[in-house]
């Protein structure tokens, strides 16, 4: 059994030991010097170029903290490998490895206390360095400055705890795992900076689907920062690729433990068993991480393909929507319209083939004339049965139902770019956004391309206007929101009051 005291007196030495060291204090004021550099040069683009330029604008330091937070944890990795690999040569060196290994201490005690006070050594600078960030931000505007700005703080946690613990619990971790096995300190740190070099690499050239294997930085994990919808960690499998990485690192250090040379008197197969279980844990994570990136990739492929099977198939065109929408923040989307259709003036249609989220569950079709008609909604295709042939040309009345929560990575299916398949050097689109809507309990943004309203036909070949003409249509919109919620749309809003904490607009 582990010793947890035992544990943290050896932390609280490696830390006094560290912060003796030159070399520590050179790389944390080099790595201190880089993270005040860009949050100086992006502050500074800011405030002298953004009226400039629309693209320049985006480069707000509140919302740059990952990329400022990037260069420190970039710098400071290089560090970590020369922190790090003296594991066991620094007690060689100093002549006290016989008197360490007489100690009353298991090879998982003496490891685990080193790396957690290397470790702490590390991170309790990241905590000074945020809140020197966020002080310069708040006092150089107070001074008058055009430079500065306070950085969004759900990224600021983002970054300390998510992006700067599991990133450099593991660099410790591989270094002290190399440094045992490669007993020479200069091929060990060579082979520390290789590897963590050739990972950086990787997250920068490989696509984003495979690249939670290798971001031991968590640079594609963390979300982009909001005011409006905060979020430290995106969607797909975020926390899940952070906490792998954190798993993994405990593995490592488990198997430094057993390779240690120093004498244990500890069940080493035991600690062998253990922590390859746990190195096994982790890169489950991180492939359950990747997986739901592939995932997602896979589902729009797939309703890529439904949909262009079906583009060449005839589809009425829409000349009216009138809407009633309900709309319950986070929780449900209910939408009752009327629908004024005409079949195409070439061709007669049995059915009707529309465009609907597929997150959205269709609760009745009813026709004008000819009663309730029979439906089908898949991968985002709405076809519904006609009762009757609707005539080349003729016209006729269709009401729809529907509720849920919208599938907002359903959008523009047979766009060339996908993100969840971009490279970083993509990165510029990605700054754009990542998701086509957003349907969240503090903010709705329900965009055309989500197909949250229907629309004729499927969505590929909609750009082809020699293919597919645009389908231009009439559109009254009601929106029930609760109370203290504002809509903001196309076309002039008219208030039509508030009753029972909701509240309604027109928009026409």
């Amino acid at each position: 059994m582990i010793n947890l005291r035992k544990v943290w007196v050896v932390a609280q030495t490696e830390g006094r030991l560290t912060r003796r060291l030159t070399r520590y204090w050179v790389f944390l004021v080099l790595a201190y010097g880089v993270g005040l550099l860009a949050f100086f040069y992006y502050s500074a683009i800011h405030a002298f170029v953004s009226a400039f330029s629309s693209t320049v604008g985006l480069l707000n330091p509140r919302y740059l903290v990952s990329a400022i937070g990037t260069v420190y944890l970039t710098g400071f990795s290089i560090g970590i490998v020369f922190l790090g690999f003296d594991v066991r040569a620094r007690d060689v060196r100093e002549n006290i490895d016989e008197v360490l290994d007489a100690r009353p201490l298991t090879n998982l005690e003496l490891v685990a206390g080193r790396f957690i006070g290397l470790l702490l050594s590390a991170w309790i600078p990241v905590v000074g360095l945020v809140l020197l960030l966020q002080a310069l931000g708040w006092l150089l505007p107070l001074l008058g400055s055009p430079v500065g700005k306070t950085i969004e703080p759900v990224s600021l946690i983002a970054f300390v705890f998510a992006m700067a613990i599991p990133g450099m619990a593991f660099s410790f971790a591989l270094v002290f795992l190399i440094t045992l096995l490669v007993r020479h300190r200069l091929i060990a740190a060579l082979l520390s900076v290789g590897l963590l070099a050739g990972m950086y690499w990787a997250v920068i050239v490989w696509p984003a689907i495979w690249v939670p294997y290798v971001d031991f930085l968590g640079l594609t994990a963390v979300g982009f920062p909001s005011d409006i919808v905060p979020s430290m960690m995106r969607p797909d499998g975020g926390w899940l690729q952070r906490i792998g990485f954190f798993i993994v690192a405990l593995g490592l250090v488990g198997m430094a433990a057993v390779i240690h040379p120093r004498l244990d008197a500890g069940k080493i197969k035991l600690a062998a068993a253990v922590s390859a279980c746990v190195l096994a844990v982790g890169l489950l994570a991180l492939f359950g991480s990747a997986q739901q990136r592939a995932g997602n990739l896979a589902r729009m492929e797939h309703w890529t393909s439904a949909h262009a099977a079906r583009v060449a198939e005839p589809v009425p065109d829409i000349q009216k929507i009138t809407a009633s929408v309900n709309i319950d923040p986070g929780r449900d989307l209910a939408v009752t319209l009327q629908l004024q259709l005409q079949a195409p003036p070439e061709h007669d249609l049995d059915h009707l083939l529309l465009t609907l989220n597929p997150g959205l569950s269709v609760d009745r079709a009813v026709a004008a004339d000819s009663g309730t008609l029979a439906m089908t909604h898949v991968d985002g295709l709405l076809e519904i049965k006609l009762n009757r042939t609707l005539r080349a040309g003729e016209s006729m009345s269709l009401e729809l139902a529907y509720h849920g929560l919208p599938e907002v990575r359903f959008a523009y299916l047979d766009s060339a770019l996908k993100l969840e398949n971009l490279k970083a050097t993509d990165a510029q689109v990605g700054i754009l956004g990542y998701e086509p809507g957003i349907f969240d309990r503090r903010y709705v943004a329900l965009m055309p391309g989500i197909y949250w309203l229907p629309a004729a036909g499927v969505d590929t070949g909609r750009e082809d206007a020699r293919q597919r003409p645009r389908d231009y249509f009439s559109l009254d919109l009601e929106v029930q929101v609760p109370s203290a919620w504002t809509v903001a749309g196309p076309g002039k809003r008219e208030s039509l009051g508030t009753e029972q904490d909701k509240t309604k607009y027109r928009f026409a």
